[in-house]
């Protein structure tokens, strides 16, 4: 993550071999800082600095700025004598979904010293984080109640700043899915299933293999069954996004009646630049004896009872909408105080798309990113629905909670100097006291 000092986070981390119990750093950089003017002005003297994220897929361990865990060696510059920092603030996953840690300098001669750096990113401090699910989630930096403090003419002074946010995505890259869903035959009979192969995210770009596990005798006798095509491109063009394949299946008409599993499977080949990633997908085929239809005997034939036959199928599955869309805010919310909500995680689908926004108190709007104030205080459930040009659509929603306006208050580097100087001179006159009520005595 950089914020820039402006401040950013890297741009994503994508692993679908990342799973529960796993773990990683995640490091907060500051770049462009202002350079030293003097004694007494430029470079960064602190930050407060809140990450949020989604705690149902990563929990947060630690965060600090310090050796061990974040030491100058790693150009981690707030790793400096104890006595020259004071933590404001530091709580690790408390509300759950957010880590907050806030660090200020102890006046003008207790600051970094970036002058090592030629350029390079500044290391504020790092979070390591442990995988709790599989899921997309951003860990994004609140802009509105994060900031990043300098000097000037040995004051303190807020920076500008803006931030890039990370997102983690261990969800596997490729979905497969198959249409209709499963299928009941009689024995010696074959059929054609529609499979569908779908990129998830950009672990999944290459060539995606298909094939037929557990078809085995005696539910044929010779290899009859056949993808076409048995292979297709993963990519992030408007093509790429997906690819459909006919599966045929010929059955042994000696076969046991019975449902077999069979499994659809979908694979990735290694490569010098891919680990390679195998999906599989489950398909039931039941044999059995389809029983005839009685029909109405017919007025005009002479013959008797006709008998119609008719094939025991299954209606496709029509939840299989790859469509998916969320969305985050961008700050803890406050009666009057404009919010912005971002759609995000829309994929596998057909671009553009149209969005509906409702901010569940009657307002509505169609931007991305949309904003809107709330007038009171409450919970409001906010929906956002998006279309894309197939006409596939999906809705999302979440609890907003919008608190009564408040006034924040912030640690200012000049008040620490104030009171460490006072101190500092009540000291003194303190001591003077003292040896003047000790000569009196002799």
């Amino acid at each position: 993550m950089t914020v820039y000092g402006e401040s950013y986070v890297s741009s994503s981390i994508t692993d679908p071999y990342l799973v529960p119990g796993d773990s990683f750093n995640v490091s907060i950089l500051a770049t462009n800082i202002p350079a030293f003017s003097g004694a007494d002005s430029g470079g960064i003297s602190g930050f407060d600095i809140t990450l949020d994220y989604n705690s149902s897929i990563l929990k947060p361990v630690a965060a600090g700025f310090a050796a061990p865990r974040c030491p100058l060696s790693d150009n981690c510059v707030f790793d400096m004598p104890v006595n020259d920092t004071v933590i404001v603030h530091q709580s690790v996953d408390s509300p759950a979904g957010t880590t907050r840690l806030s660090v200020v300098g102890l006046g003008p001669d207790h600051r970094p010293d970036l002058s090592r750096l030629q350029g390079q990113p500044a290391t504020l401090f790092r979070a390591l984080f442990a995988i709790a699910g599989n899921g997309l989630t951003s860990i994004s930096i609140h802009q509105r109640s994060s900031q990043l403090t300098s000097l000037s003419g040995g004051c303190g002074n807020l920076l500008p700043f803006t931030v890039l946010d990370l997102s983690f995505d261990n969800r596997a890259p490729f979905s497969v899915s198959a249409t209709p869903s499963r299928r009941t035959v009689q024995p010696g009979q074959s059929f054609t299933t529609l499979v569908n192969v779908s990129i998830v995210n950009s672990a999944g770009y290459g060539i995606v293999n298909l094939t037929l596990s557990n078809y085995v005798p005696p539910l044929y006798t010779k290899a009859l069954y056949n993808f076409n095509p048995v292979s297709g491109s993963l990519n992030n063009s408007g093509s790429g996004r997906s690819f459909t394949s006919h599966l045929t299946i010929n059955t042994n008409s000696t076969a046991p009646l019975g449902t077999y599993m069979l499994t659809i499977i979908g694979v990735i080949p290694a490569t010098l630049f891919n680990r390679g990633f195998q999906q599989n997908l489950n398909f039931p085929l039941t044999l059995a004896h389809v029983f005839p239809m009685m029909t109405a005997p017919q007025a005009s034939l002479s013959h008797g009872t006709i008998i119609s036959q008719t094939l025991l199928g299954y209606s496709p599955d029509t939840n299989t909408s790859s469509l998916l869309a969320s969305f985050t805010t961008n700050n803890s919310p406050t009666a009057g105080t404009a919010v912005t909500f971002a759609a995000i995680a829309v994929w596998c689908s057909s671009p553009p798309y149209t969005l509906h926004w409702n901010f569940g108190d009657g307002s509505t709007g169609n931007n991305n990113p949309a904003s809107h104030s709330y007038p009171n205080a409450g919970t409001y459930n906010v929906t956002l629905s998006v279309i894309d040009t197939d006409g596939n659509n999906y809705s999302s929603s979440q609890q907003v909670a919008v608190a009564n306006a408040q006034q924040s208050s912030n640690l200012d580097p000049v008040i620490i100097s104030s009171i460490v100087v006072l101190f500092l001179l009540l000291s003194t006159v303190f001591l003077l006291i003292r040896r003047q009520n000790r000569s009196r005595r002799s």
